[in-house]
């Protein structure tokens, strides 16, 4: 989950290092945006 938040935020998909070479801690805020996020995606896929 250390890096969900990154990958949502700036739609990566084919370049993970700027989302790699964080180094701040997620506020409660970001980890609740992410888990929202991977409900909705869950599902629209289920």
């Amino acid at each position: 989950m250390r890096h969900m938040l990154e990958i949502i935020k700036l739609d990566v998909c084919n370049s993970f290092e700027k989302v790699l070479t964080m180094e701040e801690p997620y506020s409660s805020d970001d980890i609740d945006d992410v888990r929202k996020r991977w409900a909705e995606c869950f599902l629209e896929v289920i």
